[in-house]
Formats: C-alpha cells, sequence, structure tokens
C-alpha cells in the first residue's frame, strides 16, 4: 500500500487567501481537499499543489 501522510493548514502561496485545506501524500503525489474534506485536485509536489490553489482562488 502507498504512502499517505496528511497535514491540514492555511496556504502559504503569494496570492492564496487564508483557507483551511488538507494536503495528503498519497502514492507520490499530492491530493488536495477542501476544510469539508471534498477532494478538489492533485498536483505531482506540495509547490505545485500550492501554485495550484493561488490559480483556483484568483
Amino acid at each position: 500500500m502507498g504512502q499517505c501522510a496528511c497535514y491540514t493548514g492555511d496556504s502559504k502561496a503569494k496570492g492564496v487567501p487564508d483557507m483551511r485545506y488538507e494536503m495528503r501524500f498519497v502514492r507520490g503525489h499530492v491530493e488536495v481537499y477542501d476544510k469539508d474534506g471534498w477532494f478538489v485536485f492533485s498536483a505531482d509536489n506540495e509547490r505545485e499543489a500550492e501554485e495550484d490553489l493561488a490559480l483556483l482562488i484568483a
């Protein structure tokens, strides 16, 4: 079974307003969930996830 490390935090990306999200590291990629636990998107790494969050909010 793949590795799954999870954490919840506020966005650190420039231009992303404070919001709650959860990033789960699963089998070599990052899955992002909203504050209610709904899947939002996946990314190759944490930096890409932060950048995609910035685009999503803009």
